[in-house]
């Protein structure tokens, strides 16, 4: 008889713990949504948009001759700035690689005639429950 009310009281606790759980279409949605403002300011070269998407803190690597060229958000924005507005030819998808209710890693392709730009995303939940972007780098495969 004991052992039947330990199990009835520990299938209690699991299913109260879960019903407070975020539910998993809310919080991919969250980051799907993120994830397309990104692709949006990449593809459209949207300075503002771009602004948005990012920590202030983000970090943003791109290969540059035989180095590694490391920006802050600030640097990256204004250098999408100062190429202007202009709504790239390309297709986009993303795959979702590692995800919690913390943090998660994503890769963006961005398919040009000719080439792919690869964009690894690592991204944080910050207060107010908002995901932004706080390190990305970005791979350019012919």
């Amino acid at each position: 008889m004991k052992a039947i009310r330990f199990i009835l009281i520990g299938l209690l606790a699991v299913i109260f713990s879960s019903a407070n759980a975020e539910s998993p279409a809310r919080f991919d949605n969250k980051i799907d949504a993120l994830l397309k403002e990104f692709i949006e300011s990449q593809v459209n070269s949207d300075p503002i948009l771009l602004k948005k998407v990012l920590a202030n803190d983000a970090v943003i690597k791109i290969p540059f001759k035989n180095d590694v060229m490391a920006l802050s958000k600030a640097q990256f924005v204004e250098m999408v700035r100062n190429a202007g507005s202009a709504n790239q030819n390309c297709t986009s998808s993303f795959e979702i690689i590692d995800a919690d209710n913390t943090m998660f890693s994503a890769r963006i392709d961005l398919k040009y005639e000719g080439f792919l730009v690869q964009n690894f995303i690592k991204a944080e939940k910050m207060a107010g429950d908002v995901w932004k972007i706080t390190e990305f780098s970005k791979d350019f495969v012919k």
